[in-house]
């Protein structure tokens, strides 16, 4: 999750994005009443380093086991390792409504170059702080000494953080991953200068914020760092930097990129000094009210962009991503006390020559306004892109150079000639930032056709389609079928006189013999096949038959009585020269 930043101020000389206007009632604390204290905050860093054989040397370096866990020469710096100093005027106490100063001092921020690992810190750069405003108070002007020119002081968007980083070049360390994948853990912004190879150390300018107590009386004012897990590797860590690390190998040194992120030592609660509090020692608070004002985006000819449209915009200063409302607007709001104004300057990356400026102030109720003018997107540049298509044979052949061909392109038929490579070639208009997409085909094939897609932008230079235009192939000719003979009339016979044969008698019908045949021995009356009746196994069935068939029916006449069922006779027909009867029951 990264921190949007919103307003920077260098110097003295550059006035405040954000400007209180209070009334002549409000008094401001003088010098004299401020008190001196520093603040200490001794830190936990995860370290993570990308590399072979690192496993064992990144981690958690605590300021707790400084004795233990680090390698100086310097003796005296165990105690100042991996611990934040920060000098802190600010008065012993304020009203309500007060103006008043909360400075830091100047300071020198040190860092370890050698760890007992052991590895060994080259260089440290992309150094960022983070502190945490007080909900008591509220920042009218920020204002930097000239100590550390390389050093810029900025508010976060919701104007509840400082960030401390550097003046050019700085990287946004909280959108880097943890693990390097993307190699975007890069060196660079705030970077600290080596001393004696055994730590390294930045100087910090002198920072004071004009602020007022818009708590009520009972309430403090005091800043404080974010409060994170070191084990959790949390891009909200209020410190941050990047070191390129050298730890031994087998045969020689290894070297690659770290990341550390500290959270605050909660090993070291008895070396902990917070920022310097300021109790509000009378007063009501200060009511803040919700002021916003909505702001109109549109294309470049002042069509309304669709609702839900994602945009990016700058706002003072700063990359920050939007919504495009129901309406076809974005809102911009904060909460403000009365008289209290903030200006914005938006406009679209690439389109600052059309920046929107307009003021929140403060009231004594919430209220909405709509900016009178519009917040255009740049005018999409058109681009002509050269767009090479390869042309084959129905075999898949290059086709010869100079050959010309009917193509048609979207529609609309033209000639073109083969050329080097067996590709023809066309000009395309494109705009920005959109997608084109071309249908292509032989003129007497429609079936060849292909899609060509070109971006606007992506493809400046000759774009080469993806799929070769391909002939279709020649369909031959079906071969003719054989003449037929030539017909010869014949002249029709003449007819000859038609004969009625005189009827046959019909043979008498023959009448059936009525006497009775034998049956062959062997046969039943019945049936079509013959049965050996000399066969022993003939005899050997119907005897099984006659002794199986008893029993079952007499098992079967058992249950009956007992049901007191009574069955009619029955006859069965066995291959025997006759029907059997059987009187069973």
């Amino acid at each position: 999750m990264g921190v949007k930043m919103f307003s920077t101020i260098t110097s003295r000389s550059v006035a405040s994005a954000l400007t209180l206007a209070l009334g002549a009632s409000l008094t401001v604390v003088p010098a004299a009443n401020a008190v001196e204290a520093p603040a200490e905050l001794p830190m936990a860093c995860n370290l993570k380093i990308v590399g072979k054989d690192v496993d064992e040397k990144a981690g958690i370096y605590d300021f707790a086991n400084n004795a233990d866990t680090y390698a100086y020469r310097s003796q005296a710096f165990k105690d100042e390792a991996f611990k934040l100093s920060i000098p802190v005027s600010a008065p012993e106490g304020v009203k309500s409504g007060e103006k008043f100063d909360y400075v830091l001092k100047s300071t020198s921020l040190k860092f370890p170059a050698r760890l007992s690992s052991p590895i060994r810190l080259k260089n440290t750069s992309q150094i960022n702080l983070w502190i945490d405003l007080p909900e008591t108070a509220s920042v009218q002007e920020v204002i930097t000494g000239n100590a550390n020119p390389a050093v810029k002081v900025e508010l976060t968007s919701d104007y509840r953080r400082l960030h401390i980083t550097a003046a050019q070049d700085a990287a946004d360390v909280t959108t880097w991953g943890d693990s390097n994948d993307d190699g975007e853990w890069v060196a660079g912004g705030l970077a600290a200068s080596p001393k004696d190879n055994n730590f390294h150390e930045v100087v910090l300018p002198e920072i004071t914020l004009k602020m007022t107590a818009t708590g009520g009386a009972g309430e403090k004012i005091q800043p404080t760092v974010r409060d994170t897990n070191p084990e959790d590797f949390s891009p909200e860590s209020f410190f941050q930097l990047y070191s390129d690390v050298v730890w031994p190998g087998f045969f020689s040194n290894s070297e690659g990129p770290s990341l550390a992120r500290c959270s605050l030592s909660t090993a070291s609660v008895a070396q902990t000094k917070p920022f310097l509090s300021i109790p509000i020692t009378e007063g009501v608070a200060v009511s803040r009210h919700t002021i916003s004002t909505k702001v109109r985006v549109t294309d470049h000819a002042g069509n309304p962009l669709e609702a839900g449209t994602p945009i990016t915009l700058n706002v003072n200063g700063k990359e920050q991503p939007f919504e495009v409302g129901a309406d076809g607007y974005i809102s911009f709001s904060a909460e403000l006390i009365p008289e209290e104004t903030r200006e914005y300057t938006v406009f679209f990356p690439d389109n600052d020559q059309h920046a929107v400026t307009f003021t929140l102030q403060g009231g004594t109720a919430n209220s909405e306004s709509i900016h009178s003018e519009l917040l255009k997107k740049k005018e999409p540049q058109r681009y002509e892109v050269p767009v090479k298509v390869r042309v084959a044979s129905p075999a898949g052949e290059a086709l010869p150079v100079g050959s010309e061909l009917s193509i048609d392109v979207d529609g609309k038929v033209s000639k073109f000639a083969v050329i080097e490579g067996s590709f023809i070639t066309f000009p395309v208009q494109v705009i920005e930032g959109q997608a084109k997409e071309l249908k292509v085909a032989f003129a007497d094939s429609p079936e060849s056709a292909i899609t060509v897609t070109v971006a606007g932008k992506e493809h400046i230079k000759p774009f080469i389609a993806d799929d070769a235009l391909v002939q279709a192939p020649v369909s031959s000719p079906s071969p003719s079928a054989a003449p037929e003979p030539p017909q010869t009339s014949t002249p029709a016979p003449s007819p000859e006189p038609t004969v009625t044969p005189s009827p046959s008698p019909e043979p008498p019908a023959e009448v059936p013999d009525p006497t009775p045949k034998p049956t062959p021995p062997g046969t039943s009356s019945g049936s079509q096949s013959q049965v050996d009746m000399a066969d022993p196994k003939v005899w050997a069935s119907i005897l099984g038959v006659s002794i199986t068939v008893p029993l079952l029916l007499a098992l079967i006449k058992w249950d009956l009585d007992i049901l007191g069922i009574k069955l009619p006779e029955i006859i069965l027909h066995l291959p025997l020269p006759g029907p059997l009867k059987l009187q069973i029951f």
